[in-house]
């Protein structure tokens, strides 16, 4: 939350929700639509909040052996393990009547999955070329996965779950 004050007369204070406090009531609403547990609501804040994100970044920079291709690199494959993760979050929270649909995400969040650890390997060894080659191929491959994307966001809009949609479309190929 966070407070005006207006000094002119009649003297009022305006309490209203802050931006951040948006970000935290989108995450719940997310997490009560799935029906997921703390620790993985614990886990999506960890993943979107602002702090995680600066500290990673500072330790990126603090790394003597830093360039802007290593940096970029990093940056591609944190992206791909915060989509893999989201894909997984989806499939576990698909409602019965698209339970093979669940399976595919599923499917595919192990398979993003498998590309970020190779992508890791690869830059550990500072193969950065090879790390972005892996990323490209992982989402030259994800992009195929549009048409199943396309179903549970028309499936999310036909039930009028406007949070769900926009975050399956956050999620989908682009």
């Amino acid at each position: 939350m966070e407070e005006e004050r207006e000094g002119t007369f009649p003297k009022r204070r305006v309490i209203k929700v802050s931006g951040e406090g948006k970000r935290v009531a989108s995450l719940l609403n997310l997490a009560d639509s799935f029906a997921t547990g703390t620790s993985e609501l614990v886990e999506m804040g960890a993943k979107a909040g602002r702090m995680a994100s600066y500290r990673e970044t500072i330790s990126t920079l603090g790394n003597p052996n830093t360039t802007r291709d290593f940096a970029l690199a990093e940056l591609h494959l944190k992206e791909l393990e915060a989509l893999s993760g989201g894909l997984l979050l989806l499939g576990r929270g698909l409602p019965e009547e698209l339970k093979e649909d669940a399976e595919a995400l599923k499917a595919w969040s192990a398979k993003l999955e498998g590309y970020y650890r190779e992508g890791k390997r690869l830059l550990a060894v500072n193969d950065i070329r090879g790390s972005a080659a892996v990323v490209s191929r992982a989402l030259s491959e994800f992009s195929g996965s549009s048409a199943l994307m396309k179903k549970v966001l028309d499936f999310m809009r036909g039930r009028g779950q406007e949070e769900l949609t926009k975050y399956v479309e956050f999620l989908s190929p682009k």
